[in-house]
């Protein structure tokens, strides 16, 4: 799987994401879960009180403030 994997199950269970999506839609939400549908993987995130499911290949960033800024490259994939 990706860094999600990591961060959602070890690192930073329930992590407060900002995430911005490639349409340029920013979402802040805590990170719950990740899904595998058809071959697409989705970051699932609380918003509100409402699960949304985010593919991952359309997220070019997140940040937290205790891991900074990470900008995600999806030339390889």
């Amino acid at each position: 799987m990706s860094c999600f994997y990591f961060l959602i199950t070890t690192a930073y269970p329930e992590l407060r994401l900002t995430i911005k999506l490639d349409n340029g839609v920013i979402i802040e939400g805590k990170a719950i879960d990740l899904l595998l549908k058809k071959q697409v993987e989705y970051l699932v995130v609380d918003v509100a009180s409402e699960k949304k499911q985010l593919r991952l290949d359309h997220i070019i960033s997140f940040s937290h403030p205790e891991i900074g800024d990470i900008v995600i490259d999806h030339s390889g994939s």
